[in-house]
């Protein structure tokens, strides 16, 4: 393995391809492992951020989303604090924040 140059046809398998690829990362020398080690934190960081930036905005969108029916359960329907809430799966704090607001407005 270690003086081939590329998996040869018959090994083309997951299991081979990844057995190449750990004895390629093995045959390194120090500075490109570290390199290596650098790019893979690199790619893991950016992958981490961008996981947590799509869970924030997806919380955000989902509480935004609550929001818009509570107040159409309060404009529309006349719900009472306590059946927005249960209706929204919220806290009958967060539907007296929405209705204060409401009144707010008008």
């Amino acid at each position: 393995m270690e003086t081939m140059e590329k998996i040869p046809v018959f090994l083309h398998k997951k299991v081979f391809q990844k057995l190449f690829r750990i004895s390629e990362v093995a045959n390194l020398k120090k500075e490109d492992y570290m390199l290596y080690q650098k790019s893979l934190m690199d790619k893991w960081d950016a992958y981490s951020v961008l996981k947590t930036a799509e869970e924030k905005g997806m919380e955000k969108g989902m509480e935004r989303g609550k929001e818009q029916f509570v107040k159409n359960l309060i404009t529309q329907f006349s719900f009472t604090d306590e059946q927005a809430a249960n209706a929204a799966e919220v806290s009958v704090d967060f539907v007296k924040k929405i209705r204060a607001a409401l009144k707010r407005k008008k």
